[in-house]
């Protein structure tokens, strides 16, 4: 659909890459929700987060998409409609299990003491591998 874009995961500057590449897996998913107002109803893509200080859930607005009489009426004009739907569980349970196995330290440890350090991301050269494997 026109206009549409893709979250993206961003995390502090101090933090860098590897917190990203890390905290990026337990995001939530997106989902539409439709929402009334002034006697229309509106489309937005949510997703839900936990609040740091009430620890209760909430949503969060990523994009506003319009009224719903309008997207149906898009939806109607185009002559076929392609869907791309992925997963992410199976990536998740293998990055979880390479890093419970310590895969990335395993591979830190056969990295030559003489070889410069390559942290131009934040990220051991281990842990790039590892995230390089799982995807």
């Amino acid at each position: 659909m026109p206009g549409m874009s893709r979250s993206v995961v961003t995390a502090p500057r101090s933090e860098g890459l590897r917190a990203m590449v890390l905290d990026s897996i337990y995001n939530a998913m997106a989902s539409f929700q439709i929402v009334t107002a002034r006697g229309h109803r509106y489309i937005r893509i949510v997703e839900s987060f936990r609040d740091p200080v009430t620890k209760r859930p909430k949503l969060r607005v990523l994009r506003h998409l319009g009224r719903a009489d309008d997207i149906l009426q898009l939806l109607d004009q185009r002559e076929t409609l392609v869907l791309d739907s992925r997963t992410h569980g199976a990536v998740a349970a293998v990055w979880t299990l390479a890093r419970d196995l310590g895969l990335p330290a395993l591979i830190d440890a056969q990295v030559p003491a003489s070889a410069p350090p390559a942290r131009h991301d934040g990220l051991t050269v281990g842990e790039s591998l590892t995230v390089a494997a799982v995807g």
